[in-house]
């Protein structure tokens, strides 16, 4: 049998019909995260990152530091997080933003599993 395009429920049908999957509250949610941003190159800039994540209990999985150009330049960090929750993260992002070692603001991504 041949279905014609349109012939099935519309897609607001589908979203918003009984068994519509329910959408928490995007501050509550646990997901990992990628930190990118660019720091001085300079003893003690990892333990202030560090700190500000521990105090919102944001868990650190692996950390990418690349070498700088230029004597006492800043380098690009990266920081991938264990899950933590959204609404910690976005204090820890203002936090991290404030230190005057990082030079440029903090670049989030959510890794959320599919």
């Amino acid at each position: 049998e041949r279905k014609m395009a349109g012939a099935g429920p519309a897609i607001g049908d589908m979203v918003l019909g009984s068994d519509a999957v329910s959408i928490g509250d995007i501050a509550e949610s646990e997901i990992r995260y990628f930190l990118r941003m660019q720091v001085l190159d300079r003893p003690g800039v990892m333990e202030q990152i560090a700190h500000v994540l521990a105090v919102e209990g944001i868990s650190i999985a692996s950390v990418i530091q690349k070498e700088r150009d230029l004597q006492g330049g800043s380098v690009p960090l990266v920081i991938d997080t264990h899950e933590a929750r959204e609404q910690g993260m976005q204090r820890a992002v203002r936090a991290i933003n404030d230190l005057e070692v990082v030079e440029d603001e903090v670049h989030l991504i959510r890794m959320e599993e599919l």
